[in-house]
């Protein structure tokens, strides 16, 4: 599935089901709009896995995925992030450096309320991350803020430890 530039994929309720080792690629100048209670997940959660890649402009209000391959969620032009609220993140594939969010960006600030990542097997390192952070220009400016409200809330793995930013403190991403 290809969202080329000037195209929109929207998601605002229901469940869109992937088939196994599809990949969801939104290009340069394409944007995924999610909202309310929409689902994207793979065929049979917790066995097929898909990849989901995104260049051009991300805006989710409400949005579960399950099941993604070890990037999760890749969004490879984070200074196109709109919002990322109330995103739940499931089951993502259990391998060390794995991660539910993999966000690469030369300068955002985000709020991201609401999230929820669930813990996986194992801790990090041989565990999968909540988000994995890459600041590609070095210049220590991609701040993302996510709520820990308790395993609940915000699931056993919002916690500080299964963060992965590319700085030396362990001071979230």
């Amino acid at each position: 599935l290809k969202v080329k530039a000037s195209g929109i994929l929207r998601v605002t309720s229901g469940t869109a089901v992937i088939g196994n080792g599809t990949t969801i690629t939104i290009d340069s100048g394409g944007t995924f709009i999610a909202s309310g209670t929409a689902e994207v997940k793979s065929s049979i959660p917790g066995t097929d896995r898909f990849n989901f890649n995104v260049n051009g402009t991300f805006n989710a209000n409400g949005l579960t995925l399950r099941s993604m391959e070890t990037a999760g969620l890749n969004l490879l032009n984070g200074n196109a992030i709109q919002q990322l609220r109330d995103v739940k993140f499931y089951n993502v594939k259990a391998v060390n450096g794995a991660a539910h969010l993999s966000v690469t960006g030369t300068a955002l600030a985000i709020d991201c309320p609401g999230c929820f990542f669930d813990a996986g097997p194992a801790a990090p390192p041989n565990g999968p991350f909540n988000v994995k952070a890459t600041d590609t220009d070095g210049g220590n400016n991609v701040f993302m803020r996510f709520e820990d409200r308790g395993d609940a809330t915000s699931g056993a793995g919002a916690d500080e430890a299964y963060d992965s930013d590319d700085d030396a403190n362990d001071n979230g991403i």
